[in-house]
Order: C-alpha cells, then structure tokens, then sequence
C-alpha cells in the first residue's frame, strides 16, 4: 500500500508519504515510511512502499551496508541499495524449489504479491539524486518531470504532480518551502481518497551540506620570521564543521500545512464551480434548446429553462 512522494525543487530533494500499513483486515496508522540512513560521510533518505516486512529488511540491509561505506562518487549510494535489494529478492528465492519457477514467474510473483519500492534521495556535492527501485525487476528508475511517485495512490499522485508542475514552469527552480506543500498536498489527498493510504502525513527534506566555520578551541600561534606566518589569515585559523542535511518535519509542523491547504482549497473550489456552472449554461443553453427542438415541448423547455435559473 502506502504513497511516496518524491520532487527535485530549487534547493532540496522533499519527500513526503501517508502512514497506514494495512494487515488485512486491520490496518496501523502513524507508521514511519521515510528513513535516515547514515553512511560514514553523510546522509540518505529513503522511503518504502509496498510489501512492509521485506521493505523493512532491505532498509535494515542498506543501513548496515551504509555504517561501513564512504560515498566517494555519485553511484555509491545506488550500488549500496541495489544490492541491499537483490540480497532480499535472493533471499525469498530460496525459499522455494526452483524447478517450480522461472525467472519470468519470480518476476511475476514478487510483483503481484511481495513486491515494494524504495524511494532514494541524496546529495552528491551540490547535484541532487532521486531514484527509485523494486524488487520485482531490480532496476533503478530516475524521475522525468522531476518527481517520482510509488505505491497504491501513484496515478492519484502523478495526476496532480503533473497539473502543478504545469502550472509552476516545473519543479527545478521550485522554492524549497513551496514544494513541501504541494509533496504534502499530494499525500494528503492520497489519504483522503485512496484505499490503503492513511493519515497523519509525513514528510522530510535533504539538502546539500555546507561548511560551517568554527574557531578552535585553543589559537594557533606561528613564532614571528616565520615562512609560515606570511599571508596567515583568521580563515586560516578557523576550522569546519558540516551541516546536517537532512530535516524531519515534526508531525503537528506537517497537519498544520495539510489543514492550511484544505481550507485554501476548500474556498477556491467553490468561487471556481460557481463560474464553471454559470459559464456552462450560458455555453449550452443554445446548444440544449437546438437538441430539444422537436423532443420536448416549448412550454416544457421554458419551464423547465425558468427552473434552473432559480
């Protein structure tokens, strides 16, 4: 079940999903969908959706992958999470007679019945990464509008990205805080209408990290005629600290944007139907009277006519 949302903005990668996990016929809400996984020197987000216990274990799969890994270039953080989750498909393929199941049936198999996505994002220097991979085919798939939607509410979720992303010029030069709303807005919607989805909304954000200066605890001091001394600066003497680049929203923070969006909408919706109503009878009041002629009487069309404008 479940909805992950995922948007490549101006300044950050935002994500944001429900929290329902559904044990049929019961379901929990308030689950953690949206994970911080710490690599040796820095952070990923990751997102699950689909079937929980094997998504759990290929997040437990990568965080320990990630304890021990540096992330020297752009791909290793893709490595580690593709073969966090071919260990896990591996794993569930030995559980049965292989002389039973083709590849093309496993495949089918972890589709229609255990398969998840994971939604990955991370910074690499300044250039942000989004991806998503399943365990049914094990591939990475990259966003093509600058977004990635997973799970049971994706045609909701790309339905209503794809109008907002009309409607900005496209996320790329998005303002971080704006596209929190709209990842939250689609979340949310997906908990309202979507069987599976629930509330409340989380969400989260990775940024690239910057160095913060820091002076040192003790001066340094450089004996006077020294070489060293020429061109010394107070830079020089400062040391650096990173910034934590990841930002968890606390819950009652995300339901106060939800409620803030529900009433905005709420009000526009209905300034909007009523032009929308009074422009289609104008539009088609022509139109329904030429295809009445002859069905309906006169008398019964005025009436009916005198009706509607009431």
């Amino acid at each position: 079940m479940t909805l992950i949302v995922g948007i490549v903005c101006k300044d950050a990668i935002v994500l944001a999903a429900d929290s329902q996990t559904t044990y049929f016929p019961s379901k929990i809400l308030g689950t953690n969908k949206i994970n911080e996984i710490k690599f040796l020197n820095g952070k990923v987000l990751v997102a699950e959706s689909g079937f929980c216990s094997l998504s759990n274990a290929a997040v437990d799969a990568i965080q320990k992958k990630a304890e021990i890994t540096e992330i020297k270039n752009e791909e290793t953080v893709t490595n580690i999470c593709r073969q966090a989750v071919r260990e896990i498909r591996q794993q569930q393929m030995t559980l049965f007679p292989r002389r039973k199941y083709s590849l093309t049936e496993f495949e089918d198999f972890f589709r229609d019945q255990k398969n998840f996505f994971l939604t990955i994002a991370y910074y690499f220097g300044e250039k942000p990464y989004l991806f998503s991979i399943d365990l049914s085919q094990c591939v990475l798939q990259k966003p093509t509008f600058g977004f990635i939607v997973s799970g049971v509410g994706e045609s909701v979720g790309n339905y209503i990205l794809k109008e907002e992303s009309g409607f900005c010029g496209g996320f790329e030069n998005l303002a971080t805080e704006l596209a929190t709303v709209i990842a939250i807005k689609v979340a949310d919607v997906a908990a309202e209408y979507v069987d599976g989805c629930g509330r409340p909304i989380k969400a989260a954000l990775i940024r690239p990290s910057i160095k913060i200066p820091t002076m040192p605890r003790a001066p340094i001091i450089i004996p006077s005629g020294s070489s060293e001394s020429a061109g010394y600066s107070l830079l020089n003497m400062m040391s650096y600290s990173l910034s934590d680049p990841v930002t968890i929203f606390p819950k009652e923070k995300v339901e106060g944007i939800a409620k803030i969006i529900s009433s905005v909408e709420r009000k526009i919706k209905n300034v909007q139907n009523k032009k929308i109503h009074k422009a289609l009878i104008i539009q088609t009041e022509k139109a329904f009277k030429k295809a009445m002629k002859g069905i309906m009487p006169a008398r019964s069309y005025t009436a009916l006519k005198s009706k509607s404008k009431k």
